[in-house]
């Protein structure tokens, strides 16, 4: 992802904690590095330490990266699964979709059944659906 699509996706992550976010519910702040999720903010209901994550992801831009997203997304579900409860998990994207393909079925029927919602943020700050609820 580019610098200033990093920087419209950290704006557009910050504005759907700030907005859709309830003040009792726990979020985490997770990063993709292209082979591995990296947790940069464990699950916590404190706004500032989630900004402060966001701002941190922000300064961190990795120049159009190549990585798998789908592949993350994987990994984020492994790690929300196990947690009681419906969760959701905030994806910021540059803006392109997945292809439809068998990976991507098997990662949506993996978050329907570990009640993982997902909402992908793209560059422009536009939120899609959720899968999952």
């Amino acid at each position: 992802m580019s610098k200033d699509d990093l920087a419209r996706a950290t704006a557009a992550a910050s504005k759907f904690v700030e907005t859709r976010v309830k003040s009792d519910e726990r979020v985490g702040v997770l990063v993709f590095n292209g082979a591995r999720l990296v947790v940069r903010q464990d699950f916590t209901d404190d706004r500032v330490k989630l900004e402060q994550a966001i701002v941190e992801v922000a300064g961190e831009a990795t120049g159009g990266g190549t990585g798998n997203g789908l592949a993350g997304i994987q990994q984020a579900i492994a790690i929300l699964t196990p947690v009681e409860g419906k969760k959701a998990l905030v994806y910021l994207s540059a803006g392109r979709g997945f292809v439809e393909d068998p990976q991507l079925q098997m990662a949506i029927f993996a978050a329907v059944k570990g009640e993982v919602a997902i909402y992908r943020v793209d560059a422009r700050g536009e939120v899609s659906g959720s899968v999952g609820r």
